[in-house]
C-alpha cells in the first residue's frame, strides 16, 4: 500500500513541475499562432 501512495505522490509531484514549467514557458515568438502546415515540417515522398 506504502508503494502505491509513494507512487501517486510522485506523480503528482511531476505532474505540478510539468504544469509550473509550461505556465513559466519561453516566449517564442509566436504570439499563439501557428504559420506552417505539418506538410511543411515533415517531408513526404
Amino acid at each position: 500500500m506504502e508503494d502505491i501512495v509513494e507512487k501517486e505522490d510522485a506523480y503528482n509531484k511531476a505532474n505540478a513541475r510539468q504544469s509550473t514549467a509550461m505556465e513559466k514557458s519561453y516566449n517564442m515568438g509566436l504570439n499563439g499562432k501557428i504559420t506552417w502546415k505539418r506538410d511543411d515540417l515533415h517531408a513526404r515522398g
